[in-house]
């Protein structure tokens, strides 16, 4: 008799049967859906900084081919000669504008990502003679959404002498 007034008194303590089966029972609805929000939530931060991570990433090997691609217009221009001094003059450097369609050097699996150089050979100054080099290197991203695809430029400058 005791064990059963024990279970059904007043006083909610309880130290029979059902007592341990309350206290053996498993989580309640609303603490499983709050878990389940929660790692909902922490699993979808930790792929959209993937994602983000991804972007940034592509964009930057893209960012650096074009810089890569720029300093080539700038050396092929630096190599050209030009010599004001001599008898008769050589100038093979002339103040000009010129663009150039390349593939950007990335490796990638599908269509490749073009770039244009623009190129631009300018004088500064006449005495003593010096030249501005100038490539600047437009490329645009095209896996990226539309907002964000570009163009983007990466533009390389220099001076040069006549006895350089």
């Amino acid at each position: 008799m005791c064990k059963t007034a024990c279970r059904n008194s007043p006083t909610g303590i309880n130290t029979g049967a059902g007592a341990r089966l309350r206290h053996l029972s498993g989580f309640t609805i609303v603490e499983v859906v709050i878990a389940v929000l929660i790692s909902t939530i922490v699993f979808a931060t930790v792929i959209c900084a993937y994602v983000g991570a991804n972007d940034r990433a592509e964009w930057s090997a893209y960012s650096l081919a074009a810089q890569s691609l720029a300093m080539q217009g700038i050396e092929q221009a630096r190599a050209a000669q030009w010599d004001p001094e001599s008898w008769p003059v050589i100038d093979k450097l002339p103040v000009t504008n010129y663009t150039r369609v390349e593939k950007l050097d990335v490796l990638v699996s599908g269509t490749p990502v073009l770039a244009t150089n623009y190129v631009s050979i300018s004088t500064i100054a006449t005495s003593p003679q010096i030249r501005q080099l100038r490539a600047d290197c437009v490329w645009v991203l095209v896996s990226r959404y539309h907002g964000a695809a570009g163009p983007f430029t990466n533009t390389a400058v220099t001076f040069r002498a006549s006895d350089q």
